[in-house]
């Protein structure tokens, strides 16, 4: 299972544009929810990120924090001091299937994130094969544990919910490679560009970023619009 989840670090790394070899002053931060002993985030340290966890199970994070030389906090997301739109990446690997409000935890990572910041996440799929053959048997099927069940469109319907753009569902894992769902999607950044902006020349450097582009009234007394740049083939939502 580490497999793929070492693989999200370098979908990370390639969404936004971060090679191993950057200097230390330009150390990306990366949040892992839901981190447990800590051996992805020593793998992120490894290749130069700076790094921070979240345990909630305490003795796991001590050992971590003792053995791993991290820095991981021993609580929930929920209940977790941390600085807003500090992080360029979070994770949370088979975290969302634990929460009551998976969507409120996605939320809370949205707004950790800075803008154009990475979420990489995975949950079993429960729209896998596999578990259309055994039903009720299926492994992950786990009363009082796992709490909510996702599929690929409810899992990017919650990111969607929880304000972030684009997303895309990857399938991985299991003896029909479906077994696990891995969401990657982003905080949009911020406007670049205003109505004001538009009755002039545009910078072709603020329009660089293109996951998405915002585009806002800068009079406040002005009618709210919202515009996208959309990928080519995509729809205008």
């Amino acid at each position: 299972m580490l497999c793929y989840h070492y693989d999200t670090l370098l979908k990370a790394q390639r969404l936004l544009g971060i090679k191993d070899n950057h200097s230390p002053a330009t150390e990306p931060r990366l949040l892992d929810v839901g981190c447990a002993a800590g051996y992805f985030l020593d793998h992120c340290r490894a290749h130069g990120w700076q790094v921070t966890g979240i345990e909630p199970w305490r003795e796991i994070a001590a050992w971590a924090s003792k053995y791993l030389k991290l820095d991981v906090l021993p609580t929930s997301l929920a209940r977790a001091t941390l600085e807003e739109r500090r992080f360029d990446a979070v994770t949370a690997h088979d975290v969302l299937q634990f929460c009551r409000d998976p969507v409120a935890l996605l939320r809370r990572c949205h707004a950790l994130l800075r803008p154009g910041g990475v979420l990489l996440a995975t949950v079993p799929n429960f729209g896998s094969r596999e578990r259309g053959a055994l039903g009720w048997q299926w492994q992950q099927i786990a009363p009082y544990a796992h709490l909510v069940y996702f599929t690929a469109d409810t899992l990017r319907r919650a990111a969607r919910e929880a304000g972030f753009g684009r997303t895309s569902i990857e399938l991985a894992g299991g003896e029909y490679g479906d077994a696990q769902l891995i969401l990657s999607t982003r905080r949009i950044p911020e406007p670049a560009i205003t109505w004001t902006d538009l009755s002039g020349a545009i910078d072709e450097r603020k329009l660089a970023f293109t996951d998405a582009l915002p585009v806002r009234a800068r009079d406040p007394g002005a009618v709210s619009v919202s515009a996208a740049l959309c990928h080519p083939g995509e729809p205008v939502r």
